[in-house]
């Protein structure tokens, strides 16, 4: 059997989403300037959790960019955050790979906001995590490196 150039490319394609789909969240990631997928990348860390009610329309959190706008199938929203039962989809992950740089998965993260009426039967409340987004930064916004410039290649 032989293969063409649009069946590797195929498979190279589903190999590079395939591997952003295993990534966990918070874990940094790179797509190289020819689509390629590099994991694992040390000294770049995702943005600490966030509220995506005071984000909900926000493009940039500490230095990365939201790129999910128009992809959520949630009524009535277009905003960067998607909904905890939504997934990676081809479209998204085609994004990704035809945009260079530095990628992570990242939580939305809810506070607790009631007031304990009962102190003394209080209950510690937790941060909830509801909702995800996808976060970018180009290679050029970091403090250029050697390695930036290996993975860029």
């Amino acid at each position: 059997m032989t293969s063409t150039i649009e069946d590797l490319a195929t498979t190279a394609r589903e190999a590079c989403h395939a591997a952003i789909r295993n990534t966990d969240f918070d874990q940094v990631f790179a797509i190289t300037e020819n689509g390629n997928y590099v994991g694992n990348i040390a000294g770049q860390y995702a943005p600490e959790a966030v509220n995506p009610d005071g984000t909900a329309d926000a493009t940039e959190i500490q230095g990365w960019q939201l790129l999910l706008s128009g992809y959520s199938a949630q009524w009535s929203y277009s905003g960067p955050w998607m909904h905890d039962s939504e997934t990676l989809s081809d479209a998204i992950l085609d994004l990704i790979t035809s945009t260079p740089g530095y990628w992570v998965a990242i939580y939305g993260t809810y506070e607790c906001e009631y007031e304990d009426e009962h102190p003394e039967t209080h209950h510690e409340c937790e941060p909830h995590i509801e909702g995800w987004t996808m976060a970018h930064k180009p290679f050029e916004i970091q403090n250029p490196t050697t390695k930036d410039a290996e993975i860029g290649k």
